[in-house]
């Protein structure tokens, strides 16, 4: 099932990407990938609404997690050094399966 992106906010300053979806267990992108540039994720924010776990991606190579997340718990990852996704690699993420999930992501493009 497909991520809804509730905000894709981009400047040159940052990105800012909310999305959320009722199952994330086949991955979906929350950033799509910048040809020539990479994405450095700052942070984190992540809801759900069943016990699931939640992985974050650049592509298909996990970046954080996975976070186990009890049903309604809410956690939110800041990073004390950004983390560089690779060049025209995508922010994506994945669950171990069905269940209501919200991410926020917040980042640079460069």
């Amino acid at each position: 099932m497909a991520v809804t992106l509730t905000s894709d906010q981009r400047y040159p300053a940052g990105f800012l990407v909310n999305g959320n979806s009722a199952d994330l267990s086949g991955g979906e992108t929350l950033l799509a990938a910048v040809t020539g540039q990479n994405a450095y994720l700052e942070r984190v924010w992540i809801s759900a609404g069943a016990e699931l776990t939640v992985t974050i991606r650049a592509g298909a190579t996990t970046l954080l997690g996975p976070f186990y997340l009890a049903a309604n718990q809410t956690i939110d990852v800041v990073l004390s050094r950004q983390i560089q996704l690779p060049a025209a690699t995508a922010l994506t993420a994945i669950t171990s399966g069905a269940g209501n999930v919200t991410i926020v992501a917040q980042g640079v493009v460069r």
